[in-house]
C-alpha cells in the first residue's frame, strides 16, 4: 500500500519542499519584473515634469506630530500658477 507507506511521505515532503522554494522564487520574479516597468513609468513621468516644469505641489501632506493625521489644503493655499493639464493626455518616452 503506498498511502501509508515511507516512500508517500518521501515524496510529500520533497514535494512541499520543492513548493517552499519554487513559490518564493516566482513570486520574487515576478514582483521584480513589475517593479521594473514601475520604475521606467516613473522616470518618464519625472522627465515630463522636467521638461515641462511643472511645480509640483504636495496635495497632501502628513501632519508633523506623527498621529497620521492627513491635512488636505485649501485651494488658495495651493495657489492657481499651476498649469492645467487634461484629463486625456498621454506621456511618450523621448528616444
Amino acid at each position: 500500500m503506498y498511502f501509508g507507506s515511507v516512500r508517500f511521505f518521501k515524496h510529500l515532503f520533497l514535494s512541499l519542499l520543492i513548493l517552499l522554494f519554487l513559490i518564493p522564487t516566482t513570486v520574487a520574479v515576478v514582483f521584480g519584473i513589475q517593479n521594473k516597468d514601475l520604475k521606467n513609468s516613473l522616470s518618464v513621468l519625472e522627465h515630463y515634469i522636467d521638461i515641462n516644469n511643472i511645480s509640483v505641489v504636495p496635495l497632501v501632506k502628513m501632519a508633523g506630530s506623527g498621529t497620521g493625521e492627513i491635512d488636505v489644503p485649501e485651494p488658495e493655499e495651493i495657489g492657481n500658477d499651476r498649469p492645467k493639464v487634461s484629463a486625456d493626455f498621454r506621456l511618450t518616452a523621448s528616444k
